[in-house]
């Protein structure tokens, strides 16, 4: 697994400047802004999610957005057996929606409205939901939640001693960890004894480990040549900026391609298209 702290040794190997120059604080934003631009153009099935809604507790028709969507691929209802039972295959735009003498052109269709999809018909209680959607991942260097679950998995650095000795930890298995992101101490968790926010976790300090993160570990190159293009026109460097934004692009473009070849390996495929966007 890639971690954070090469990404951001990369970025200043790659510009030749350090961090007095690039601080952490600033690569940490050209990270960001790269991760972001890749969630708007790349399509591809790591970045694909599935949402099934718990069951509606009473009718209705307003439906909340998962924060993470970028972009819809297939909103669906479900049977009592969490089968498709019916897709709702059109998306009205809010004015059509609300006008009864509009086409549809189906029975289930669905608008948006701020951060609900709002459905026709009306929903009763019991009935379930399912999104087929395109989301963005956690940010490059996040970590696992601190619980119960996670300490028992492994996913969690403790220690009873102090907190410093907790940092000491961390430095020892991810290098200048603390030192490359400038917000990782203050992640740090104390639990103290009896601690009502976490009852099941022992007197001590406590910070997850790195998530793991397909784009960090599987596509660096590709947020690598995004944080470059910024570092490059934060440095007012206009020719390098331009080579890594080629760069930035054309591997988005090439991922996407690829991701469509991958669609029609393996058997004949039959595709119906249709306006997914948020």
């Amino acid at each position: 697994m890639a971690t954070y702290t090469e990404l951001v040794d990369n970025i200043h190997l790659y510009t030749n400047r350090d961090q007095k120059v690039i601080s952490y604080s600033l690569v940490k934003q050209f990270i960001d802004h790269s991760a972001n631009e890749i969630y708007n153009k790349l399509r591809v099935p790591p970045l694909e999610g599935i949402l099934t809604y718990a069951a509606a507790t009473q009718a209705g028709n307003l439906i909340p957005i998962p924060e993470d969507a970028i972009e819809f691929i297939q909103f669906r209802k479900l049977d009592a057996t969490n089968r498709v039972d019916s897709i709702y295959e059109s998306r009205a735009d809010i004015k059509s929606f609300y006008l009864s003498n509009t086409n549809k052109f189906n029975d289930h269709y669905y608008t948006r409205e701020a951060t609900d999809l709002v459905v026709y018909p009306d929903f009763a209680a019991g009935d379930k939901f399912q999104l087929v959607y395109y989301r963005r991942l956690p940010a490059m260097y996040s970590r696992h939640v601190v619980n119960k679950a996670n300490f028992d998995a492994g996913y969690v650095y403790y220690s009873a001693v102090s907190q410093a000795d907790l940092e000491a930890t961390v430095e020892a298995a991810e290098p200048l960890a603390s030192t490359k992101d400038t917000d990782l101490v203050g992640t740090i968790i104390s639990v103290t004894s009896p601690d009502a926010d976490y009852p099941e976790l022992a007197t001590g300090w406590y910070i997850g480990k790195l998530s793991a993160n397909w784009l960090r570990d599987a596509q660096q190159n590709l947020v690598l040549h995004g944080a470059l293009a910024e570092a490059y026109g934060y440095l007012h460097d206009t020719e390098k900026q331009e080579r890594y934004l080629n760069l930035f692009r054309e591997g988005i473009a090439d991922e996407n391609k690829e991701a469509v070849v991958r669609t029609v390996r393996g058997g004949s495929a039959q595709s119906h298209y249709s306006s997914t966007l948020l």
